[in-house]
């Protein structure tokens, strides 16, 4: 079984009471479905701490801050480290390996991308997290 850091990016827009739920609705749409014939993961659970970011937690309901101790962040005080395996984007495009999701075949290629895509990867997030200055960060981990 593989797992894997992925970072959500969810717009300032959808307000600090709805985070985690959007997160929900970002990810859904990406499960691997009873068959396993497509999709990028089987389940998520929450990740050890990613994050310090007392500010973006202060900012949090209660109960939001409880279930995303550690796991959240402004994405202007994104650390360079970790490096997450895929990030989805508020439009709700899978990016992984440098590729974007449609680029697969299945699921079965979650952690086998090609050289050139592994190398790409570091850049192309950068991008994808500079071409998207107003969210929060939230870490999930994924198991295929």
């Amino acid at each position: 079984m593989a797992k894997a850091l992925v970072f959500v990016l969810v717009p300032y827009a959808v307000g600090p009471a709805h985070v985690s739920g959007h997160v929900n609705q970002l990810l859904e749409p990406h499960a691997m479905p009873d068959d396993r014939s497509s999709g990028w993961y089987d389940y998520l659970c929450q990740v050890e701490p990613v994050f310090d970011d007392p500010i973006t937690e202060g900012g949090l309901p209660d109960k939001q801050k409880r279930s995303l101790h550690k796991c959240v962040c402004d994405i202007s005080r994104l650390p360079s480290d970790p490096l997450p395996y895929a990030l989805v984007t508020p439009d709700g495009t899978w990016h992984a390996g440098g590729a974007n999701i449609n680029d697969y075949a299945s699921a079965q290629n979650f952690h086998v991308a090609n050289a050139a895509e592994r190398e790409s990867w570091p850049k192309r997030y950068k991008s994808l997290i500079t071409a998207h200055p107003y969210c929060w960060v939230v870490a999930i981990r994924a198991h295929s």
